[in-house]
């Protein structure tokens, strides 16, 4: 890339249009030749070898039309001039005062030689004449001109040296007359395809260049005015119109220095430009990437601040001053950390949570300023603030690249106050199931530590559990100054409590603030007793409110009722209505059976008063029937009377066998039955029960089979005969015709139970029936049409004799196939050296019947 130099001193008037142009398309010399003509500076376009190939008017005019006319060669009308010319067309630019031409006389002229490409391309170069004629021929110190410290002249290596710098720095470097216009460029050659061909101006004034558009009109004045002044100006900013009429206006920046000769005339500015408008637009995008940054940063609702890596404050948004109001005297640009810090750790207690596994500490005063010292070194973890207030402030902090910090700081007191309200609301749910689940406190001891509770929990002073009650409701259970001496468990009427208000609710009455809540500020509750915040749910059994849990105090509650706090009431509230229903139910369960069990006494008694007022006169009955059957005293005088008297004496026996197993259930319902303990051998007890069921058998057409049956236990024989005998009578009597009953003694072991087992073959009984026939009076063939007697005692007689003995009464049965009935006793009751026999039952040898008394013929007298 070369630089390029244009030059003018300013037009003249002149009237030629035409344009010179390079192989560029480029105009040559870089104006139209009708400006040229009206530069007052002689000015010429030499071509190789030095020929020339234009001379503008004043040129003309200073030599003549022979001297720089078309076609001359300059090296021998100027001979001076041959060795500027040939650096020119070496591509460098020359100033130097030499001296003019013959035809001027021997005077010093200055003139600026700059490289311009030929018509037809190649090297060329423009020569213009600055006449300032007499003094020496010295070289002038100019753009491309300078002394060595030897003192010689090297022109053509500085020429290149400023050609190089205009380059490297996108600069021009401009002159302009006394008249303001411009009369020299040095730029570059190849400029952006967007950029500004400066010598585009040569000859125009300045003000003439500005983009109204852009510039207001004042501004324009303003900056004439100094231009008049003569003033100098340093990196000045103005918007330049595109002098070719098409793109977007240019931004440049510009400094210049007035000129003046040795007398003190102006002669114009010289200086240097730049077009900045691609770094203004950078600068524009940064300044727009910046405010969009700084929104953001202001929207967040998180304080943020950057930190520079010696710790001074760079930036921050308007959250950080929010949540910190007290650092304004200290917030600025370029303040410390430690500055800022220590007005933030004043007052406020610090938390260093630290990094992951390193222990939580809480501190003040200057080891809290150390913690936040130590925290913004680790630029790691957070550290939490808590200041008197009970607001808490969070602080993250992490380090970029660069070394610098970036701080965040959050506001969580909500949710430090979520996490203790969280960490409330467990406690309260573990001690609420505590209390709940406690087996050693009664009822109305649960409902005083469930209001104590709810009464921490809440923060009132007072609470109560009442039943509705007509127009009072009932206490069930009260804590708190308010009950403190109350008389009778009653609360004041209905209609000065919320009582009736919460009656009404499915849910909930929350009231923080009777006084300032318009719906309660007139309520009795408030204006009549005081209460000034309330909390209360209505006690529901099913879907019936039966009662209130309410808690309450005379002062307003410091905020609204949490939603934890709500649910811990609703469940409180659920708790207390299924206690007091299940409390109830023990009590009407307790009533009831407390009538029943005073009911089995009344008959337990009245039996028991009644046996002797029932035996007495069947002693007599059976005596006298016995005595008249016998006919001890004398003949009756017919036999019908002896049979008579047998039937009235076996029906009194049976009456009285009835009277004796009812009055033996209700002695063992009541408890008042005593075993008589002995020694009781099973063979003989076994064989004498099978004796007095064997006549029964023996008319039924039942065989009777003895096993093994030796045994010794201890028990009461009456009583275990008695369980045998219900047991053989039941075997014998539903066992039809031509079965069996089998009876052995069986003991697996030693140690092992003992089992008495009758096995029968008769009709045999489902699961239900076995249920029924243990139960007393039960009656498996009941009804009008009943094919067996009995009273149903038998079997449950037989059971609750086997337990009184610690033993069990089994029995397995199935329709159609027999039952086995297991009376079992147990192993502490054998007595040592009784092992049963391991056998299958013998027939037993059929007993003689005893003689069935036959009736007589009833004849008439």
């Amino acid at each position: 890339m070369r630089a390029s130099v244009r030059g003018s001193s300013g037009p003249t008037t002149g009237s030629s249009d035409t344009r010179a142009t390079n192989d560029k398309g480029g105009e040559g010399p870089g104006m139209p030749l009708a400006v040229l003509d009206a530069v007052p500076t002689p000015i010429v376009w030499v071509t190789p070898p030095a020929t020339v190939a234009y001379a503008n008017r004043a040129a003309r005019a200073w030599l003549g039309e022979g001297g720089f006319g078309p076609g001359v060669s300059l090296r021998n009308a100027w001979p001076d001039l041959a060795t500027l010319l040939d650096h020119a067309m070496g591509g460098v630019s020359v100033a130097q005062r030499i001296r003019g031409p013959s035809a001027r006389g021997n005077g010093s002229v200055r003139v600026h030689v700059e490289p311009c490409p030929g018509p037809e391309g190649g090297a060329g170069c423009v020569v213009s004449v600055r006449i300032e004629e007499g003094g020496p021929a010295d070289p002038v110190v100019g753009p491309a001109c300078a002394w060595d410290s030897s003192g010689r002249c090297e022109a053509a290596e500085n020429a290149e040296r400023l050609r190089d710098v205009a380059e490297a720095a996108q600069e021009w470097f401009w002159e302009t007359g006394p008249d303001h216009r411009f009369t020299w460029f040095l730029c570059s050659e190849i400029l952006p395809d967007d950029g500004i061909r400066p010598w585009r101006a040569l000859g125009m004034d300045r003000a003439a260049l500005f983009d109204t558009e852009r510039e207001s009109p004042e501004r324009i004045e303003s900056l004439q005015a100094d231009l008049d002044a003569h003033r100098p100006f340093r990196d000045l900013t103005y918007w330049m119109r595109r002098l070719d009429g098409e793109g977007e206006a240019r931004l440049l920046r510009s400094s210049g220095k007035p000129r003046f000769d040795a007398r003190g005339r102006f002669l114009g500015y010289r200086g240097a430009a730049t077009d900045i408008t691609r770094e203004a637009e950078v600068e524009a995008r940064a300044r727009r990437a910046e405010t969009r940054l700084m929104d953001a940063l202001n929207n967040m609702a998180d304080g943020f601040v950057l930190w520079d890596a010696e710790d001074r404050l760079v930036l921050w948004n308007r959250a950080y001053e929010t949540l910190l109001p007290e650092l304004a005297p200290v917030l600025r640009e370029g303040a410390t950390f430690d500055d800022i810090i220590a007005r933030v750790v004043d007052g406020r207690a610090v938390v260093d949570t630290g990094t992951p596994g390193s222990p939580v500490v809480r501190v003040r005063g200057p080891a809290a300023l150390e913690a936040c010292r130590a925290h913004h070194g680790r630029a790691k973890g957070t550290l939490e603030m808590c200041d008197e207030s009970g607001r808490w402030l969070v602080i993250s902090e992490r380090r970029t690249h660069d070394d610098q910090v970036l701080t965040t700081i959050s506001d969580m007191t909500w949710r430090k106050r979520m996490e203790t309200e969280l960490a409330r609301s467990e406690a309260g749910l573990r001690a609420f199931h505590a209390i709940t689940t406690h087996p050693g406190l009664r009822l109305i001891e649960r409902l005083e530590e469930v209001l104590a509770l709810g009464m921490s929990q809440f923060g009132l002073p007072n609470g109560v559990i009442a039943r509705r009650e007509g127009t009072r409701p009932e206490i069930l259970a009260a804590q708190g100054p308010a009950f403190a001496g109350i008389g009778p468990p009653h609360l004041p009427p209905a209609h000065q409590s919320y009582c009736v208000e919460v009656l009404r609710r499915d849910g909930p009455l929350a009231i923080p603030d009777a006084a300032v809540d318009e719906t309660w500020c007139h309520h009795p509750a408030w204006t009549v007793l005081g209460r000034r915040a309330y909390l209360g749910i209505p006690v529901t059994q099913g879907h019936e409110r039966v009662g209130t849990l309410a808690f309450f105090g005379s002062d307003a509650h410091p905020a609204a009722f949490s939603d934890a706090e709500i649910q811990l009431l609703r469940l409180m509230a659920q708790w207390v209505g299924g206690e007091i229903a299940r409390h109830e139910a023990e009590r009407a369960q307790d009533e009831a059976l407390e009538q029943a069990l005073v009911a089995n006494r009344s008959k337990t008694e009245f039996l028991a008063n009644m046996s002797h007022e029932l035996r007495t006169p069947l002693n007599a009955i059976l005596g006298f029937s016995e005595v008249m059957a016998e006919e001890i005293m004398g003949p009756l005088g017919s036999a019908r009377y002896r049979d008579y008297a047998r039937g009235i004496h076996d029906s009194g026996a049976h009456l009285l066998s009835i009277i004796n197993d009812i009055l033996d259930v209700s002695k063992i319902e009541a408890g008042q039955m005593v075993l008589g303990e002995e020694r009781v051998a099973l063979g003989p007890l076994i064989d004498s029960a099978l004796r007095l069921v064997s006549g029964r058998a023996a008319e039924g057409g039942v065989r009777l089979n003895a096993g093994p049956r030796d045994g010794l236990v201890r028990g009461d024989g009456r009583r275990l005969k008695q369980v045998l005998l219900n047991v053989l009578s039941n075997a014998v009597k539903f066992t039809p015709e031509g079965g069996w009953v089998d009876v052995e003694v069986m003991r697996p072991g030693p140690g092992a139970d003992l089992d008495i087992v009758i096995k029968d073959t008769g009709i045999g009984m489902s699961a239900e029936d076995i249920a029924i026939a243990l139960k007393p009076f039960g009656q498996i063939d009941s009804g009008l049409a009943r094919r067996h007697e009995g009273t149903g005692l038998g079997l449950p007689l037989a059971r609750a004799l086997t337990e009184m003995h610690g033993g069990r009464l089994l029995i397995a049965s199935e329709p159609g196939e027999g039952t086995e009935v297991r009376v079992r006793l147990p192993a502490g009751r054998i007595e040592a050296g009784s092992e049963p026999l391991q056998g299958h039952p013998a027939p037993l040898a059929a007993p003689s019947s005893p003689p069935v008394p036959q009736r007589r013929a009833r004849t008439d007298p």
